[in-house]
């Protein structure tokens, strides 16, 4: 996998020809992913192209990069519960965003989770000492709308 800025793609193993799974397979070579790049980001002629943005992706950064694009789309679509499982597996890689925790708490409410969404946000806190007062406070009002 290469995780090109605006575009996946895969290299063939070995080679220096890539394939563009989201365009039935076509095969590139790095000229082409060039005009890949340019046309998915809108970047002109002043912004660099070369190989360091060919970099093959590790797995990790794949997950990270489908979780990435599956919030986008779940956010767009106001579907809570998918948002809530996304932003769960996100925040169980490492070096996943701190705003990610507040996020997902957020949805927890929208669905009524007061008591999980507070417990998240609990349980969180104490792997983010900068964000712990403003999580543990957010814990207490979820809680508070138990009464």
């Amino acid at each position: 996998g290469v995780g090109m800025p605006g575009h996946f793609l895969v290299r063939l193993p070995g080679t220096a020809t890539y394939l563009d799974p989201f365009h039935g397979g076509e095969l590139l070579d790095e000229r082409g992913c060039e005009a890949r790049f340019r046309a998915a980001t809108g970047a002109g002629a002043q912004v660099a192209f070369d190989s360091h943005l060919l970099a093959t992706a590790t797995k990790r950064e794949i997950l990270a990069r489908m979780l990435a694009n599956l919030r986008a789309v779940y956010l767009a679509r106001g579907a809570v519960a998918d948002l809530e499982w996304v932003l769960r597996m996100r925040l169980a890689l490492p070096d996943a965003p701190a705003s990610h925790i507040s996020e997902l708490g957020r949805v927890l409410t929208l669905q009524g989770k007061f008591l999980q969404g507070a417990a998240t946000l609990e349980r969180d806190a104490g792997d983010h000492p900068h964000l712990a007062q403003p999580l543990q406070a957010t814990a207490r009002a979820l809680r508070a709308r138990l009464n």
